[in-house]
């Protein structure tokens, strides 16, 4: 069950983010213990699995451990925008899979799309059946709390390729910074996906990517104390307070040019008289299988809950020439 946070979990957030900004002034006392800490450290810390397989001559991708994150934005309760954030806690790497709302799967006897499982409270289950991935946690948080992290952080620096149309607002090509109310109206855009607005979709996807380079550039612990009223206040989460400074501490160690957002490969389609977001489910088990799992974990097309609204013309991915490496994006 998705809670709020108590407010003993928001006191222990703040002496959380109070110790971590008076370390900083303790970091020249640390230094100088540092060499031979390291050499204590060297002696008693246990070779991590990566290490140890990789000098037996294994791939480094057939033992890396994944940790996944069900990230989910709302528009007044209803889901419009998912993501599985997977971080790869021993190669340092991030791989976020968008999830179309209006995608079609099916799951432990429910077949309909992501948004119909979010209001039926089968949500996470449903993703996990699906993409049969383990899921870690959940954090979902409305649309007004995302915009006002954007605002926390003083504007998000985004790159527009093409110039993108969002209702009666023209978002123009070019270098911009992106205001709480913009990044409202981009991030609520989920029609998008039922449309095929490449433009639109490319708009939201290049907004997340300028989030987490801004993130990134500050630091957790700097990111972490702007974004305290939002976190404490603005999010839902299965989450306790030790795993969510712990996944902060894992995204303070993942690059940019180390982190890509896919897109579930598909495209928007005609199902039943209506319109909706059908996966590409052959490219969608290569990427699962690629990036989102350990190499000798493999699952193959029929075994994932992906929709093939027609097996004569399975739906082709419309989106795969889509740029993915945040870094490039930004």
């Amino acid at each position: 069950m998705l809670k709020r946070l108590s407010y003993k979990r928001k006191l222990a957030i703040v002496i959380s983010i109070t110790c971590a900004v008076s370390a900083a002034a303790t970091y020249t006392l640390l230094s100088l213990a540092q060499s031979a800490a390291k050499k204590i450290v060297a002696a008693r810390q246990p070779v991590s699995d990566i290490d140890r397989y990789t000098s037996m001559g294994y791939s480094f991708d057939t033992v890396t451990k994944k940790k996944n994150i069900i990230f989910s934005i709302t528009d007044d309760g209803s889901l419009c925008r998912s993501h599985i954030f997977s971080f790869d806690l021993d190669l340092h790497t991030l791989d976020i899979l968008e999830l179309p709302p209006c995608a079609l799967i099916t799951a432990d006897g429910f077949k309909g799309d992501l948004s119909t499982a979010y209001r039926e409270g089968i949500y996470g289950i449903a993703v996990s059946e699906a993409l049969s991935l383990k899921i870690d946690g959940s954090i979902t948080m409305d649309i007004d709390d995302f915009s006002d992290c954007v605002a926390a952080l003083g504007g998000v620096k985004v790159k527009i390729e093409d110039e993108a149309t969002i209702g009666d607002y023209r978002l123009v090509s070019g270098e911009r910074i992106i205001t709480k109310s913009i990044a409202e109206r981009i991030a609520s855009d989920s029609e998008a996906y039922l449309i095929g607005s490449r433009e639109n979709i490319e708009a939201y996807r290049r907004l997340l990517a300028g989030v987490i380079m801004n993130l990134n550039q500050k630091g957790a612990s700097v990111w972490f104390a702007q974004l305290l009223g939002v976190i404490a206040n603005g999010i839902d989460t299965d989450m306790n307070l030790s795993e969510i400074t712990e996944l902060a501490s894992i995204s303070n160690e993942v690059r940019p040019e180390n982190s890509h957002i896919w897109l579930l490969p598909g495209a928007d389609a005609d199902f039943e008289g209506r319109k909706v977001y059908a996966a590409d489910v052959e490219s969608a088990a290569s990427l699962l299988n690629e990036q989102f799992r350990s190499k000798d974990d493999v699952c193959y097309p029929e075994e994932l809950g992906l929709v093939e609204i027609s097996e004569e013309n399975p739906v082709n991915d419309k989106y795969k020439d889509l740029e993915t490496n945040i870094k490039n994006m930004t």
